[in-house]
């Protein structure tokens, strides 16, 4: 249908200067991929020489930057102390923009600001463990579907067959500094002081009225958690945690762990994050 190719060109256009550059400097190949009558072409070719889109984009960085501020607050909050703009315009270059869904867009980002913190391009001994909180955060409010609690029934066979995984209406992170502290400082838009690290887990879950819960658990109970990710089976991760099957059946019966799906590997969201 031509109409949705317009709209879809016209989106492209405004969201992104490169595409808006293309169009005004090779319009055929650039706008060949969409489905476009000539009086359609002819007017992207004219919206593209126009100064007001410019204008629009702006307000397109603008708004879309604003949605991340307020879906990732305290990760913002510790990259304006060292540029944020700066660290956006790079996001920005290396993804462009997908489309309106602001939620995708922030598990995108989170995945850009880790690899950027893995590369050592950007040095923020706080960030990760925010921003995967409040990643954690956005996947429970707003990805995990409604029927999350997961089956504690099973029996767990074969430990070598059994996969192990953090049951979806759970969320655990680590941290290296206190978080409690951390997370006032940052709600207060302070900059947290360097100080002494440790071991802390937090236990994040939905309670039955919708509202987050967060919970410090011990450190022999979050590591074991956070390892329960479906991806190693029952008998590496007893090897490994020094863990017996009376254990896994326990976190089992308190519907802490299930049996990894294929279904969550396709969940919206689905990251290194979740």
């Amino acid at each position: 249908m031509a109409l949705l190719g317009f709209q879809q060109a016209l989106s492209e256009l405004v969201m992104s200067p490169e595409f808006c550059f293309q169009v005004l400097t090779s319009p055929e190949q650039a706008l060949r991929v969409f489905d476009l009558t000539s009086r359609e072409y002819q007017r992207l070719v004219f919206l593209a020489q126009l100064p007001g889109i410019g204008i629009g984009r702006m307000l397109h960085r603008s708004f879309r930057l604003s949605m991340l501020v307020n879906i990732l607050p305290k990760t913002c909050t510790l990259l304006n102390f060292q540029n944020l703009n700066q660290v956006f315009d790079i996001y920005w270059q290396i993804q462009p923009p997908r489309n309106f869904y602001y939620e995708q867009e922030a598990v995108r980002f989170g995945e850009f600001l880790l690899a950027q913190l893995e590369q050592g391009l950007l040095q923020n001994e706080f960030l990760e463990e925010i921003l995967r909180f409040e990643l954690c955060v956005l996947f429970l409010t707003k990805f995990i579907p409604e029927q999350g609690a997961g089956n504690n029934s099973f029996q767990i066979g074969d430990l070598k067959d059994f996969f192990p995984d953090l049951n979806p209406k759970y969320r655990i992170v680590f941290f290296r500094h206190q978080p409690n502290s951390l997370l006032t400082t940052l709600s207060e838009s302070r900059m947290p002081e360097a100080g002494l690290q440790g071991e802390y887990y937090l236990l994040l879950t939905m309670s039955s009225t919708n509202q987050l819960q967060i919970k410090p658990i011990g450190s022999r109970m979050g590591e074991v958690l956070l390892a329960c990710n479906g991806q190693r089976s029952g008998e590496d991760l007893c090897t490994q945690l020094s863990l017996n099957l009376e254990d896994l059946e326990i976190l089992a019966k308190k519907g802490f762990i299930s049996q990894y799906s294929s279904v969550k590997a396709k969940t919206l969201c689905q990251s290194q994050f979740f």
